[in-house]
């Protein structure tokens, strides 16, 4: 299905390539170099920019206390390409969740509760064992909570049974969003600065991460689709931009298949309904 709507598996690759990595190159050799440069001369770098940007930027390692080469704030970029090459391996081997597991996830509060016993175990059982290193191949305890939202939007769009778990469950979820929230503050507040709190204290801010992530999601969902469930024609521009595993394609036919959608409703399409009709 993945590989239908974008043409093949080259046409897909070429696609993800061109929205992530040439942006991606295009930053690193235009954007970064100015933060970079910026910390850099913080810290007693002697030289000016020219000299930086053609020397001292492409160097490998340590250097006036920063790491190079970096990313920065596109690391989110290279992420988000990891993580759509991934899918895109795991929708080869057929191991994507298709409709049983979403049907099981749909259930009850399923839906709260089994993706934080995941999440909430992997990100523990890394916490005092991987060091929290940003990078593509250091970042494990982001990558078992960034991989797996990733994969259930990825889920989300192609089952239309979880909009209605989240209908079900959202003041859930908002109120572990509210109670996790108010412990993550009280945690700030009680170790701040470079104070570090007992070990038990730590793993319990860490599982509040995870609750709050987890439940804001689902929150932030049911407020879009409730409220700012209607098309624009930036829709489809935008779309492109942001969502990767999305081709012009389907956004041409997605959008005809939305204005039919338009019609069933007075305050604007449903997101459940359209992504009923998507299939």
């Amino acid at each position: 299905m993945l590989f239908a709507r974008s043409g093949g598996e080259g046409p897909f690759v070429r696609s993800r390539n061109l929205r992530l990595l040439v942006p991606l190159a295009f930053g690193m050799v235009v954007l970064v170099p100015i933060e970079m440069y910026i910390q850099v001369a913080t810290r007693g770098y002697p030289h000016g920019y020219w000299i930086f940007w053609t020397r001292d930027y492409w160097r490998i390692g340590q250097h006036h206390g920063r790491e190079f080469p970096s990313w920065e704030h596109l690391w989110f970029v290279v992420y988000l390409w990891a993580y759509t090459m991934v899918t895109m391996g795991l929708s080869r081997l057929h191991r994507l969740p298709g409709a049983s597991p979403a049907a099981w996830i749909a259930k009850g509060l399923r839906i709260l509760w089994a993706p934080l016993i995941v999440m909430g175990f992997l990100r523990l059982a890394l916490l005092f064992t991987v060091p929290e290193k940003q990078g593509l191949f250091t970042d494990w305890p982001g990558h078992v909570i960034y991989y797996p939202m990733f994969l259930f939007g990825f889920t989300l769009a192609a089952q239309p049974q979880l909009w209605n778990a989240i209908e079900r469950n959202w003041r859930l979820a908002a109120l572990g969003a509210a109670i996790s929230g108010a412990f993550i503050v009280f945690a700030e507040m009680t170790w701040q600065g470079d104070a570090i709190p007992p070990h038990l204290a730590m793993a319990a801010e860490r599982g509040a991460d995870v609750v709050m992530g987890w439940t804001m999601t689902l929150v932030l969902f049911r407020l879009a689709e409730r409220f700012w469930n209607r098309d624009h024609r930036w829709r489809k521009t935008l779309g492109e931009a942001v969502f990767p595993s999305t081709s012009s394609t389907t956004l041409r036919s997605s959008s005809s298949r939305g204005r039919r959608c338009r019609s069933t409703s007075a305050r604007g399409p449903s997101l459940r309904s359209c992504s009923a009709q998507r299939r």
